[in-house]
């Protein structure tokens, strides 16, 4: 499955506006496996949420980049072609 950098902004924030305080709150704490990339994603996505609700664009996306980046190589099948927006 192909996803934008667009995409990809637009999951992040609704996932963020949905989830609850707590989720995953043993990982995101610092308790579980911090080596799992699952959850190194996950605690990506939770570094987003301070730097949306200042405004800091340039942050945000710098994490974005990095999430994207994470993302990719947790990728099972080998991709070099993804489109970026």
């Amino acid at each position: 499955m192909k996803i934008t950098k667009t995409q990809l902004k637009q999951i992040i924030k609704e996932e963020l506006s949905s989830m609850e305080e707590g989720d995953y709150a043993a990982h995101v704490e610092g308790e579980g496996d911090s080596n799992d990339p699952t959850i190194v994603a996950i605690r990506k996505v939770e570094a987003l949420r301070p730097l949306i609700e200042t405004g800091d664009v340039g942050g945000a996306l710098s994490l974005l980049d990095e999430l994207w980046e994470h993302l990719r190589g947790m990728s099972p099948v080998p991709t070099s072609n993804v489109p970026m927006g």
